[in-house]
């Protein structure tokens, strides 16, 4: 291993520590190095990916003139196959937020390495999804992805080329086809392992209960290292054949130090640990108005049905810094505020710069050096200015409740009656 690293650190100029991470799993990656590259790591393929993810005439000219650099330097070939051996096939070392982002040799187009990857692993991911039928303009659109992160590139890397290897795992997700994008959002099947549980009543009235042991601060939200300690508590949560006991999260986002008690001959158990739900993402850029939410979550429920009907799966949820409900009361007429209120929101664990990297490239604790071009960038520094961290949210959103929920809100014109008789 160590002569690895220092062959790494010699040829590429890195230092240690990056290259001890270059370094894991290269003697099995140049162990399956072929003589000759496969197809899809040759030229012509890699510009067809790129016309396929609809790339731009600057990127597919970075392309082409990357790769030249490459093929004529021989530690810059055994990275590339090195890189793509590890994210497609072997996938023993997948570190790549750990990876570097220059390389002495290609200098500007330094990250071209983690492009190249990722566009190589297209015509693979084609064939992944084929077995499953899946209709060429899903797995077309899914394919955008890579799109969107060279997007993030140039925005976040000057202008140039390429992608960021923090961002290269997730291809994983489409090389094994478990991830698919329609319409505005991306979606996966998963089982519910938050901890959480839904319940509905007989009239239709749903509530969602913390999991058990989750603490929280004064306000309702996750309790962290920085929270008032005298004022947290704890959740629980009991379930047995008469009841369902435990503590009210109201769709605004906060849990409440409320403990209830629900009978299980009024109130049915809708989502617990063995449920399956669609995993939603958010891709960066595009449309994020109600009309294309509305018509990508119900167009989803409809595609999961039809292409994985042995898992069921009624609702959609996600977590992320997106539904921090601090944006909501900061960008109260944005598409952002409106979707976070046609949802089921509750607290989730947040590290306190939640959303920095996705908004700003990079995390830092010089708040004069961000920008401020946009209302949602101008938010999220305000929230830090005033002493505040930056939080994350989850949101549910049953498939039946779906039209109503995006018309009238009404998890919460639902849950403001209920509260009241609980």
């Amino acid at each position: 291993m160590s002569d690895t690293i220092n062959l790494i650190k010699t040829a590429f100029g890195l230092d240690d520590t990056i290259s001890r991470f270059v370094a894991i799993g290269w003697s099995r990656s140049m162990a399956t190095m072929p003589n000759t590259l496969p197809d899809n790591l040759g030229i012509k393929s890699l510009l067809e990916s790129a016309e396929f993810c609809k790339l731009d005439d600057q990127i597919k000219n970075d392309i082409f003139q990357a790769y030249n650099i490459i093929m004529t330097d021989s530690n810059l070939k055994s990275l590339m196959w090195h890189t793509y051996f590890q994210l497609v096939e072997d996938r023993f070392n997948l570190q790549f937020a750990k990876w570097p982002t220059y390389f002495n040799a290609l200098e500007s187009l330094s990250n071209m390495i983690y492009l190249i990857a990722a566009l190589a692993s297209v015509p693979i991911i084609c064939k992944s999804y084929q077995r499953f039928d899946i209709p060429e303009i899903i797995i077309q659109d899914t394919c955008q992805q890579v799109k969107c992160f060279a997007n993030n590139h140039k925005t976040f890397f000057d202008g140039r080329s390429g992608i960021d290897p923090v961002q290269l795992f997730w291809f994983t997700h489409y090389i094994d086809a478990r991830l698919f994008r329609i319409g505005r959002f991306e979606y996966k099947l998963k089982q519910n392992n938050l901890g959480v549980i839904v319940c509905r009543n007989h009239q239709g009235e749903l509530i969602l209960l913390a999991a058990n042991n989750w603490s929280f601060d004064k306000d309702g939200f996750f309790a962290n290292e920085d929270s008032d300690k005298s004022s947290c508590w704890q959740s629980s949560l009991k379930l047995t054949n008469d009841f369902i006991e435990g503590y009210i999260v109201s769709p605004r986002g906060f849990a409440i130090n409320k403990k209830i008690s629900l009978s299980s001959n009024q109130w049915d158990v809708i989502l617990d640990d063995n449920s399956w739900f669609l995993d939603l993402h958010i891709p960066s850029g595009g449309d994020m108005s109600m009309d294309s939410c509305y018509s990508s979550i119900r167009d989803a429920f409809k595609f999961f049905k039809k292409h994985f009907p042995d898992c069921r799966a009624d609702a959609v949820m996600c977590w992320s810094w997106i539904f921090n409900t601090q944006l909501e009361e900061l960008l109260p007429n944005s598409n952002l505020a409106k979707f976070i209120q046609t949802s089921y929101v509750f607290p989730a664990d947040s590290t306190g710069d939640d959303g920095m990297n996705f908004i700003f490239g990079s995390k830092t604790d010089d708040l004069s050096v961000l920008p401020k071009k946009s209302s949602l960038q101008k938010a999220m520094i305000s929230v830090l200015e005033q002493g505040n961290q930056l939080r994350s949210g989850g949101m549910y959103l049953h498939s039946d409740d779906l039209e109503r929920a995006f018309a009238n809100q009404i998890y919460r014109v639902g849950f403001d009656k209920l509260i009241k008789q609980l």
